[in-house]
């Protein structure tokens, strides 16, 4: 069950959600300089949080992941395929929890819909404004929209866009597949013309063969 709007622990959700989704949003920028190949051994020390902490909120993200124990996505800490798994789990993670909560975020909008028929018809009725065939009429006219996270077609394409990435790193590391044909075929399936649009000219561009290469630090422990 939901906190009730406006109660102590409502408000400490709120916070306690923001403090996750910021955490995993500059995750993310590290996770993607991890995979590129340009994050910074010493990210930590060397200010690579962006943009700086503008609340006691935002502060406490930055500190929780500065204080995490070294990653095998890290440069130079595991040898390729432990770096390419940790990295593609963690970033998996990241997208699901994105959306799992913008799932959440429009329940929180139906529920707000129920409670106010709800009380709409409770004082209707408690008022006596309603005549036996009104309430039918009523109640069976109350909107029930389907459950739909307008948001679900981006999540899909992430997530497909995640793991053609790791395919690619598996398929340099040795371990051949075919991930942009397997990506080609994916982006037809999203619902988001935007995206597939955009993935038809990058497969079809003369620079796929040199995308999502393992970078050179994760090789170098092999």
């Amino acid at each position: 069950m939901m906190p009730a709007p406006g109660s102590p622990d409502a408000s400490h959700q709120i916070r306690g959600q923001y403090v996750a989704s910021t955490r995993d949003r500059l995750l993310g920028k590290l996770l993607e300089q991890a995979r590129s190949g340009m994050l910074n051994p010493d990210w930590r020390s060397q200010g690579q949080l962006h943009p700086p902490p503008a609340s006691d909120d935002d502060r406490a993200a930055v500190i929780e992941i500065q204080q995490m124990p070294r990653q095998p996505w890290e440069p130079e800490q595991s040898p390729w395929r432990v770096a390419l798994d940790a990295w593609f789990i963690a970033q998996f993670g990241i997208n699901e929890r994105a959306r799992v909560h913008s799932t959440q975020v429009r329940v929180s909008v139906l529920e707000g819909q129920a409670r106010a028929a709800l009380s709409q018809v409770t004082v209707a009725l408690l008022a006596g404004a309603y005549t036996d065939g009104m309430i039918l009429e009523e109640l069976t006219s109350l909107p029930y929209p389907e459950l739909h996270d307008p948001n679900s077609a981006v999540h899909r394409a992430r997530r497909d866009e995640l793991i053609a990435s790791y395919l690619a790193g598996l398929h340099d590391g040795g371990i051949s597949n075919d991930w942009a044909g397997w990506l080609r075929a994916r982006s037809h399936t999203w619902g988001d013309p935007m995206a597939a649009n955009k993935w038809k000219i990058m497969l079809n561009g003369p620079t796929v063969t040199h995308m999502w290469r393992l970078p050179s630090y994760w090789r170098g422990r092999d």
